[in-house]
């Protein structure tokens, strides 16, 4: 997937630089809820028909958990690869259901842990995290020593729980594939989506769970998609339509740990004592850094800056947010600039420029300033009259101070 190339530098030093690449690359690190009817290339094959080029790869090993995937070499080797646009991260089918202090010390650091190897490998990657569905008819073997564990839809909310704070600890994505699967069992329950064990995906849950994919890393309905993976139309064309309720209907449930927790606005003071100043607020959490341009040919780095402008007139003020894994959100501001305030005569503090010659009204500091801020000319002695033909032709910056009141005002020389 092609990232932003090099979106902006932060005074300190870090550059933020993305890779780009003409596909989009999925490792999918998981167990036999993955490897089963071949969920990688089923996704592979579903996202190509969308018209977008995609490569896969896992390793997942039967029965594996993430603490095993810490320390196996493959898992190890290809996430060392980096240049992943995804990586999803799928547990031990049964393991994020037990109790909730069992899979606080036996899940959630080796999920912690894998999500900080990938992005060593590479700060752009996203880690989503595949939550998995219950047991058609609850976790027999496990049901005597926890009760939720009984039923289908015990276990099947343990797992809903258990992959959410895995999310929001890692600032990572949700895959609900166990919510779609719920929601097509109470819809239709004669499309049957468990193998003969009531734990492995048939064909049709495989598929449900490619959907599902397809709509949290795209933001978009796989419904229409031409793939079937050999399924009837009209299963097929139902499953799309239930990943993509289920995705896109509550997409903050999903992905909102991993998007920025941005205003859609931008906040902003005029200054007390000069109106050309303004105060503006980030009003930003879960960033990596912030751009602001304010179409005078300044920026600004800093969360909450505070700018003068050089003249009068309506800016389009653009606030840039860098989130976590190269992401961007991009506010936008018309922003009016007055040098003095509304109700007051602008006329009677104006300067009147007549053929090169600058008639000065009266002032305690009066200075020129070219285009890009740098000061000119200056002075606190008010000659009446200032001859501008030495200054090349050009526009300038006035500005001059009267009564405790700052005035700036635009002039061009031709």
């Amino acid at each position: 997937m092609k990232k932003i190339a090099l979106l902006f530098q932060l005074i300190l030093g870090t550059t933020f630089i993305s890779k780009a690449q003409d596909t989009i690359r999925v490792l999918f690190i998981g167990n036999s809820y993955t490897y089963v009817n071949d969920l990688p290339n089923t996704f592979r094959q579903l996202t190509a028909s969308a018209g977008k080029v995609v490569e896969v790869d896992n390793s997942a090993p039967g029965g594996y958990t993430f603490q095993q995937h810490t320390t196996n070499s493959t898992t190890l080797s290809k996430i060392s690869q980096g240049n992943w646009d995804f990586v999803v991260l799928q547990e031990q089918s049964q393991m994020p259901s037990f109790p909730p202090g069992q899979v606080q010390n036996d899940v959630f650091p080796y999920a912690q842990q894998l999500d900080q190897l990938i992005h060593q490998a590479d700060s752009c990657t996203k880690t989503v995290f595949y939550m998995t569905w219950g047991r058609k008819y609850g976790d027999a073997s496990n049901c005597g020593n926890y009760s939720p564990l009984c039923t289908y839809e015990g276990m099947q909310m343990r797992l809903r729980t258990s992959y959410l704070q895995m999310a929001q600890d890692n600032n990572a994505m949700v895959a609900p594939a166990g919510m779609a699967w719920r929601s097509s069992w109470y819809n239709d329950s004669t499309i049957n989506l468990w193998s003969s064990d009531f734990s492995h995906p048939s064909l049709e849950g495989t598929y449900l769970t490619a959907c599902t994919f397809y709509s949290t890393m795209f933001r978009e309905p796989s419904s229409g998609l031409s793939y079937t993976a050999g399924i009837n139309a009209t299963t097929a064309s139902f499953l799309q339509y239930i990943a993509d309720s289920t995705v896109l209907d509550s997409l903050g449930n999903w992905i909102s740990y991993f998007d920025p927790n941005s205003d859609t606005s931008i906040s902003y003071v005029l200054d007390a004592g000069n109106p050309m100043t303004v105060h503006f607020n980030g009003n930003t959490t879960n960033t990596q850094a912030i751009y602001w341009d304010f179409e005078d040919e300044t920026f600004s780095y800093e969360l909450n800056p505070t700018h003068t402008f050089p003249y009068e007139g309506v800016f389009t003020i653009t606030k840039v947010v860098q989130t976590p894994y190269c992401g961007t959100d991009t506010i936008t501001l018309e922003l009016p600039i007055e040098a003095i305030g509304i109700g007051e005569n602008l006329e009677s503090g104006k300067l009147i420029l007549k053929e090169h010659v600058l008639e000065l009204p009266s002032f305690t500091r009066f200075e020129i300033n070219n285009i890009q801020g740098q000061t000119l000319y200056k002075t606190e002695t008010n000659p009446k009259l200032l001859d501008l033909s030495p200054f090349p032709p050009g526009i300038y910056v006035l500005n001059w101070q009267n009564s405790g009141r700052f005035y700036h005002q635009k002039i061009n020389l031709d």
